[in-house]
Order: C-alpha cells, then sequence, then structure tokens
C-alpha cells in the first residue's frame, strides 16, 4: 500500500492514500459530479461522491445545501463541494472507534476488526471490508454404511444405552401415537433383536425421553414427559432390561426438552425440563437415588425471558450438571448451578461475539483438549457455530444449508467429540479437532434433536449414528464397522 501522510503542527492529523475497496463495491457507472476530487494538488484526498443529492446547482426548485463548509459535513473526512458532502478516501484522522477509543482510522475503510462486521462477516485486511464467511468445506472424513431400522409406530425421542447388562448398546424409541416405548436389544456388532412394546400410559403428543439408573440397582429406567400443562412424567423402571409397570409422576408445565444430570453432586441423578411456559421456564426435581424425587425447583432469573438451553459440567466440576443458556435477554452466555433453597442460579458469564445470541446450544467436548466445550447455533440469514472452549470463543464458522444441532460424539475414533446434526432430509457430522470438515448423509425426513441419538453399537471403538424423521416409522442406523 502506498501512503502518504501530512502532519500538521496544530493537533495530530494525517492525510493518507490507502486501497480502493474491493472491486464489486466500487466497480460501474460513476457520476462526476465534483471534477475537484481528481485534479489539482495531488496530495489532497480524492472525493468519492455526494452523500446526499440536491438541485442547489442545476437552478431547479430542490433542499437547501447540505452543507456551506466542510464543518458542516458529519465524517471527520467529508467535504462541503457546491453545496453537498463527500467523502475522502485515504483520509486519516485520530478519532473514537466504536468502542469509544482514540485511534488512527482512515475514511473509505469498512472495519478495522472482525467485531466490527455483521454476524457471518469477517474483516479481510485489517483495516479494510467485510467479506462473507467461508462455509466449512465438505470431507469424506469417516464412512459410514447406511442401514434402515424398521420400528412398530413414529417415535418423538430415540436413545441408546446398555439396558440388560452385558456391554452392548440396545436401542430405545418413544412412541407417543400408541403410548409406549419400543425397546430393541442390541447384540454388539451392529445388529438389534425385535422391539418389545412398554407401556408408558401418557397420551398422543410431544414426548421426550431421558434414560439413568434412577433406583440404583444397577440398571437404567427410563423416563418419559408428555407436554401438557400439568406436565406429565412417566416413570418406567428396569432391571436387565426387564420393565415394571410406569410410576406417573408430574414435573414443569409444557415440557419441551428433558435431561438428567447429577445438578446437586448426590451422586443421584436428577431431572430438568425446559418448557414453553414463560413463568416457569425451567423445572428441576432432585433424584433421592432410590426412585424418589423432590419438589420441583426453577430458576427465577430466567422467568419470563426467551433463551436458548443446554446441560452438562461447564462450571468446573466434573461431577456436578450446570444449565447454560444464551440470551435470556443479556448478550452472553449464562452458566446456572444448583443453590440449596434457590434453585439454579447464575455463577458465571461467558461474553458472546456475536450480535445476536444463539438460538440453540449443545455441551460436549469437540476440540480435543478434553474439557467440555459449548457450541451455539443461530441464523441471521445463514448458519453460524460458535463454540467456547473454557469460555473462549473460536471464530465463527458457517455451515452451508440449515442445522439443528444433535449429541456430540467420536464418529471418527480420534479421541475428540464431532458434532451430529439434523437438517432438511440429511444428517451432517461436522468435525472440528483435525481440521474443520461437514459430512453429509442423505435421510428420508428431516432429523430433529430428539431423533437424533450415537453410541458404538458395533464394537469398533467409534461412535455409530441413529437418526429418525418426524411421521417415519423407521430409523436410520449409520456405522462405520463392518
Amino acid at each position: 500500500m502506498q501512503a502518504r501522510l501530512r502532519w500538521m503542527t496544530a493537533g495530530l492529523w494525517v492525510s493518507a492514500c490507502g486501497p480502493l475497496p474491493p472491486e464489486s463495491e466500487t466497480a460501474g457507472e460513476q457520476t462526476s459530479t465534483a471534477t475537484s476530487a481528481t485534479t489539482g494538488d495531488p496530495t489532497e484526498p480524492v472525493t468519492t461522491g455526494p452523500t446526499t443529492s440536491t438541485s442547489e446547482t442545476t437552478g431547479t426548485s430542490g433542499p437547501p445545501p447540505e452543507c456551506q463548509s466542510d464543518a458542516d459535513c458529519g465524517g471527520f473526512c467529508e467535504y462541503c463541494v457546491e453545496g453537498e458532502c463527500y467523502d475522502a478516501i485515504g483520509c486519516c484522522g485520530v478519532v473514537p472507534n466504536p468502542q469509544g477509543e482514540l485511534e488512527l482510522r482512515c475514511q473509505g475503510y469498512e472495519c478495522y476488526a472482525d467485531d466490527e462486521c455483521d454476524d457471518g462477516y469477517f474483516c479481510e485486511a485489517e483495516p479494510g471490508w467485510c467479506q462473507l464467511i467461508d462455509p466449512i468445506p465438505v470431507c469424506e472424513r469417516q464412512p459410514l454404511m447406511l442401514s434402515a431400522i424398521p420400528l412398530q409406530g413414529s417415535p418423538s425421542a430415540v436413545a441408546l444405552a446398555d439396558l440388560d447388562g452385558d456391554a452392548a448398546l440396545d436401542l430405545v424409541a418413544v412412541l407417543p401415537d400408541t403410548g409406549q416405548v419400543e425397546v430393541m436389544l442390541g447384540d454388539g456388532l451392529g445388529e438389534f433383536a425385535p422391539g418389545q412394546l412398554i407401556p408408558t400410559e401418557l397420551g398422543p403428543g410431544s414426548q421426550r425421553l431421558a434414560i439413568a439408573d434412577f433406583d440404583g440397582n444397577g440398571s437404567p429406567d427410563l423416563a418419559i414427559t408428555q407436554h401438557s400443562p400439568v406436565g406429565e412424567l412417566s416413570l418406567v423402571f428396569g432391571e436387565d432390561a426387564v420393565f415394571a409397570a410406569p410410576v406417573k409422576e408430574s414435573i414443569g408445565t409444557n415440557p419441551t426438552h428433558l435431561w438428567t444430570g447429577d445438578f446437586d453432586g448426590d451422586g443421584a441423578p436428577d431431572l430438568l425440563t425446559r418448557s414453553d411456559d414463560p413463568s416457569q421456564p425451567i423445572a428441576l426435581r432432585l433424584g433421592d437415588g432410590m426412585g424418589g424425587f423432590g419438589e420441583t425447583l426453577g430458576a427465577p432469573a430466567l422467568s419470563g425471558v426467551t433463551f436458548a438451553a443446554a446441560v452438562g459440567a461447564v462450571g468446573g466440576e466434573a461431577t456436578r450438571a450446570d444449565l447454560v443458556t444464551a440470551g435470556a435477554g443479556e448478550q452472553q452466555l449464562g452458566v446456572f448451578e444448583l443453590v440449596p433453597g434457590l434453585g439454579l442460579e447464575p455463577v458465571q458469564q461467558i461474553g458472546l461475539t456475536s450480535d445476536e445470541p444463539p438460538t440453540s446450544l449443545v455441551v460436549g467436548e469437540v476440540d480435543g483438549d478434553g474439557a467440555p466445550d459449548v457450541v451455539g447455533h443461530w441464523a441471521p440469514g445463514f448458519d453460524l457455530l460458535t463454540i467456547w472452549s473454557l469460555a473462549q470463543a473460536s471464530p465463527t464458522l458457517r455451515v452451508e444449508g440449515p442445522v439443528q444441532l444433535g449429541p456430540v460424539a467420536d464418529v471418527d475414533g480420534d479421541g475428540a467429540g464431532d458434532l451430529v446434526t439434523g437438517s432438511s432430509a440429511a444428517m451432517r457430522v461436522i468435525f472440528v479437532a483435525g481440521g474443520t470438515c461437514v459430512q453429509s448423509h442423505p435421510l428420508p425426513g428431516e432429523a430433529a434433536p430428539a431423533l437424533l441419538a450415537s453410541g458404538d453399537v458395533d464394537g469398533d471403538g467409534k461412535a455409530d449414528v441413529l437418526a429418525g424423521a418426524a411421521d417415519q416409522p423407521e430409523l436410520t442406523l449409520l456405522r462405520s464397522g463392518p
């Protein structure tokens, strides 16, 4: 870049010639309304054209002149020519930046740092112009074989867990239309036995699933919620994949999400729901380790606000689950922990790098450092991802096409988790560690997050993926084993 500097004794002032904006932004027919901008003293700044248009010099009626002198123009490098203000490209001065700090800035540049560009753009050259982030490249890092698993109904949620204690993952699918769950025992080689149907005594509608050993007998149990005003909860206790009659409980109102984790650190799994009821958006019931649950606790700070949520151990204690939120009326991530007698309270805030908060979150280790990360997704016209590792945000990633965040699982066996995502008629895996890229596989329908599950079903040490679609009475198994 060529530059000419002019210093004046009456305060710091610089005039410099800088690079022109990208061709796509400056090319095309231009009207010469100020010939003095391109002639005369070569050290004078170059004007680019009027910022507004008047008819002052044409002799026709119109608005009054925009300016009488340079002082009437708003920019630090604007000039008044024949009643109109013109920008000068390359003119520099010490002025406040967007954060209010004084620094040397030059007219004609769009940005000086990435955070001065809209979401999804970065500042090229710094100073320079805002450019759209390149999308994550497509790859075929881990070949996956697809096979169909028929079900006895259309599922609303799926999960993988070792129900019978044989070290092989089994399949659980919630069938809301019939008020049942279908259990299919796995053989550890990628195959599943015909399903058995277990009643939940819940009516039709949106239902969610969580699996943990709630009664402490060493075998996983099932918790299923119903989206209803009373927050119906069906507990199905199991022992070696033999299940008792359901026990009906309640949790929150109109639950839309269900998680299990140890929020109080006592070693017993608890249940937490997210609701679409703004007066009680979070409901937490602490498990006693014997199949019972305490009174409902909430998160008072989240009442009446809009937010995205996920659960994971991000607050520093690996044995305790935390609630992570985005939005909640703040331009930051919030980490909530259980405070006895009060419920879930904010204990940490993590800054955002975007203009908008993420609209969905997931927690899992994706960058290979062994610590849980927070992944956020939002779509201001195109789909963007940000990963927070140890409370520090990485550069924003752009994904071609829509994204719905699913589980984090090590699909390629490199020791780091990968993002399993749903989209329109496809399941995609986004690999982060070892070079970011995305691998896509077609599906018969749209895979929502509740219809994505992952785990090693064939014993090859790599996570396989189960994907379902709404109104489809089958699942697709994507696995890497033989």
